[in-house]
Formats: structure tokens, C-alpha cells, sequence
């Protein structure tokens, strides 16, 4: 016979309701020292932290690359290529000519290859694997 000692789960949706309304509300205790106590959240309120971009990752307008706004739509920060909308960029991470470029990247090597360039290379004959040797 099986071991049965394992017992079925337990579900908060399942408490019944008599058990339930015994249940008291406790009080949390956060030590005084702990960065989620109330006096270090106003420290940190009274003085807002800004986070800052990487310079290479700041376009003229100060938007993130990839977020709306940025260089009218949607920015890819590896190729410099530019989107409508957010559907588009994602189709453009499935490109050869994007992955092309962050094969470069992951290898140390310089990026931005432009999607022209690209386009020559693969008509010069080319396959990928040969361009990432020898680029």
C-alpha cells in the first residue's frame, strides 16, 4: 500500500469562511534599521534617486532607447534602426541582419553594420557564418 502521508494543498481560497473570521490581522514589526522601516522610506523619498543611462545609450532627447517617443517610435540601440511601434522592433530581433550584428557584438567586435551593408555582404555571396569570421 501507498504512503498517503503527503496531504492534499492547501488554498487560501479554500479556508472555510467560520475558520477565517478567526483569523486576526498581526502587526509588523520592521526594525528601525531596516531599509523598508517607514523613517529610511522618507530618507529615501526626500531625496529622489535619478537613475542615469550609459552615455552610449542616451539618444538626443534623453529617452531610453526601445521606448516610445524615442527618435519618433521605437529604437534599436545595436543597429540605430528605427520603429513605428513596439510590434516592429520585435520582428526586427528576429533578422538576420540584427542577430548578424550582435554576433559582432558578442565577439568584441565593432557593430552597427548597417542593414545595407548587410544586404551587400549576403548578395556578394556570402553566408552568415563566414561574415562574422572574417568582418
Amino acid at each position: 500500500m501507498a504512503n498517503k502521508s503527503k496531504s492534499a494543498p492547501l488554498y487560501a481560497f479554500a479556508v472555510p469562511p467560520a475558520l477565517l473570521s478567526d483569523f486576526q490581522p498581526r502587526e509588523l514589526h520592521i526594525p528601525e534599521s531596516h531599509p523598508l522601516h517607514p523613517s529610511q522610506l522618507e530618507l529615501k523619498s526626500a531625496t529622489p534617486a535619478v537613475p542615469q543611462l550609459p552615455a552610449h545609450l542616451v539618444i538626443e532627447d534623453g529617452r531610453a532607447p526601445g521606448t516610445a517617443g524615442a527618435r519618433d517610435g521605437f529604437y534599436c540601440a545595436l543597429t540605430n534602426a528605427t520603429f513605428a511601434d513596439l510590434a516592429g522592433l520585435r520582428e526586427h530581433y528576429k533578422t538576420d541582419w540584427y542577430k548578424f550584428n550582435v554576433k559582432l557584438r558578442i565577439q568584441g567586435k565593432p557593430t552597427g553594420v548597417s542593414e545595407e551593408q548587410f544586404t551587400q555582404m549576403v548578395d556578394g555571396g556570402l553566408n552568415q557564418s563566414s561574415l562574422v569570421a572574417s568582418h
